[in-house]
């Protein structure tokens, strides 16, 4: 991508050289480079050198301070010493008393859910590991539990007690629990971890059981992290949960703070962008051979001139036999099957605030601009050019602007 050279917000042009700390109790880069992105806009000193060590001074001396809490002794006692304007990323229990950027956690376990629901599978798990709470009152948690069980599948937790923190030291003790509690869950099953290391635990006891990987679990993570999905042994699909966005805003809120201005809210929470499929959850799992036949056809011609007489044609059966399998198995029709996963494409793709909106339309499969309109004003009460900006909130809209600018 082509470096640009941000013009700094109004609040900061009179106050350069603010002196800011990035703070993180677990490095994540798609933050660092959020927050790096409005540092450099708001001309800031950005002190990212504790991030290399993960050993914080007792106290830190400067503007303010964008931390996540919770993971790092170091960093807590830090923030609570340095007594700075600091805006926390998150979830809400790590970060009390502070500002708060968290991710759209009820939003993610249910987007997890469905996308998992929409592969077939009527079995599903959350693996949760936390020393904060139990696993069973995580929004996440809650949310993909209450999508699954409403649609009457099973639900299992696999979240280790509490109690049991003490006794498993080791990574090698907690993965022998976790294959344990893997082998045990029906089969097959859809499993998904409350963040990418976590579900890369999942692909690594699955492997070290024997279980293949997507046949017999398929596995779903939160975080999209680059080196973590790609580079494994099975690719890991995941929910891009926007931490390039969380980084952003939290750097816009401390912005605020440090000029002396309420914030219009102490909690923002940011909606993820998207599931990007990758190994570990690429299969569908439908137990009527001709409704699977089906799905595979529409997932796999989705953005060609086909409808739903096309697909009958390519099953062997009365189009009202498939049609009454595919309604049972799925709870909608083959059309809006259809409908669905063209509408998924298009909402990624517009996510590119650079795309046309005629392109989009005949890459999903629409086939006119005009159709797509309706189609998007029916089932999302709104336009796709009126979506594509919402997609461009924070980070992009900032640099479509900064583009401008530049041109002009």
């Amino acid at each position: 991508m082509k470096s640009i050279s941000p013009k700094a917000p109004k609040h900061s042009e009179k106050r350069n050289n603010k002196h800011v700390l990035l703070a993180l109790g677990w490095y994540a880069s798609a933050i660092h480079q959020g927050v790096a992105h409005y540092a450099r806009a708001a001309r800031w000193s950005l002190d990212i050198n504790y991030c290399r060590t993960i050993t914080y001074p007792k106290v830190w001396k400067g503007d303010g301070i964008i931390a996540i809490l919770g993971s790092n002794p170091s960093v807590d006692s830090m923030v609570q010493a340095s007594r700075l304007p600091t805006v926390c990323i998150g979830p809400k229990i790590t970060a009390k008393h502070f500002p708060l950027v968290t991710p759209d956690n009820t939003t993610i376990g249910e987007k997890g859910a469905h996308y998992l629901i929409d592969h077939g599978f009527k079995h599903f798990a959350y693996y949760v590991h936390s020393i904060h709470e139990p696993g069973e009152t995580s929004p996440r948690v809650k949310a993909f539990k209450k999508t699954v069980v409403a649609l009457g599948h099973s639900f299992h937790l696999i979240s280790p007690p509490v109690k049991n923190h003490a006794r498993m030291k080791t990574h090698d003790a907690f993965m022998e629990w976790l294959k344990k509690e893997i082998t045990k869950l029906p089969k097959p099953v859809a499993i998904m971890g409350d963040y990418d290391d976590l579900a890369t635990n999942v692909i690594d006891a699955c492997e070290g059981s024997g279980i293949f990987i997507p046949d017999e679990v398929a596995v779903l993570g939160v975080g999209n992290d680059g080196l973590r999905c790609e580079l494994t042994q099975i690719p890991l699909s995941s929910i891009d949960d926007d931490q390039f966005g969380q980084g952003y805003k939290a750097a816009e809120m401390l912005d605020l703070l440090m000029a002396g201005k309420r914030l219009p809210s102490k909690i923002v929470e940011i909606p993820p962008k998207g599931i990007v499929t990758r190994t570990s959850s690429d299969i569908l799992k439908i137990a009527h051979i001709h409704v699977a036949t089906a799905l595979r056809l529409i997932h796999a011609h989705f953005q060609e001139p086909i409808n739903v007489e096309h697909i009958a044609r390519s099953v062997p059966m009365s189009y009202r036999s498939l049609h009454d399998a595919f309604l049972k198995q799925m709870g909608r029709t083959i059309g809006d099957e259809i409908e669905k996963v063209r509408m998924d494409y298009a909402c990624r793709l517009l996510e590119d605030s650079s795309r046309k909106i005629e392109d989009v339309a005949i890459s999903s499969g629409f086939g006119s601009a005009e159709r797509m309109r309706k189609t998007f004003l029916r089932t999302l009460k709104i336009a796709p050019r009126d979506y594509q900006k919402q997609q461009t909130e924070h980070a992009l809209k900032t640099r479509i602007k900064n583009n401008r600018q530049l041109c002009s």
